[in-house]
């Protein structure tokens, strides 16, 4: 379908993207000309980052991104037709589809619009799909009130299980 972009062109181990360039460190995530790297190990990014800051962001975001192999999901990433992405297409094996945006701030007003902005977006041509914003504290989640959106921290939702 247009706009959604699935894995392709690396090889596969069990439960886990592989570009062979980097051995079994990194899983990727590919578009049609871009993609997505994720460390096998959160613990990597640092080695890799100039600012601490940012790293919170993509360390929950790899975080999740393991559990969501862990769930035995199948992974793409959504890039819609206005350019808005979303982290996670996640598949089941159950046949249950989510939309998954990760969002270390939602403080600002602009940063939790955008974040709306593309679950709402992607959820229009997969109706079917749960759109779930993940955030670092019950304290944002409870701020956050979105109609069609499962808001909560990533941790409750990383040891609640959800779907798979």
């Amino acid at each position: 379908a247009p706009g959604f972009y699935k894995k392709k062109g690396f090889i596969f181990g069990p439960s886990r993207i592989v570009d062979s360039r980097h051995s079994r460190l990194y899983r990727v995530l590919q578009l049609d000309c871009e993609r997505k790297v994720y460390p096998a190990d959160p613990g990597l990014i640092r080695a890799f980052a100039a600012g601490p800051r940012a790293n919170l962001g993509h360390a929950i975001e790899t975080a999740v991104c393991n559990e969501l192999e862990r769930r035995k999901a199948d992974l793409a990433y959504v890039k819609t037709a206005a350019g808005f992405e979303v982290d996670f297409h996640a598949r089941f094996r159950s046949g249950e589809e989510e939309l998954v945006q990760v969002c270390a701030d939602p403080a600002s007003p602009d940063t939790l619009a955008r974040e709306v902005r593309a679950l709402r977006e992607a959820g229009a041509t997969m109706p079917d799909a749960c759109k779930r914003l993940l955030v670092m504290t019950r304290e944002q989640a409870n701020a956050i009130q979105v109609d069609g959106v499962v808001v909560e921290p990533a941790y409750a939702w990383m040891l609640g299980g959800g779907s798979g």
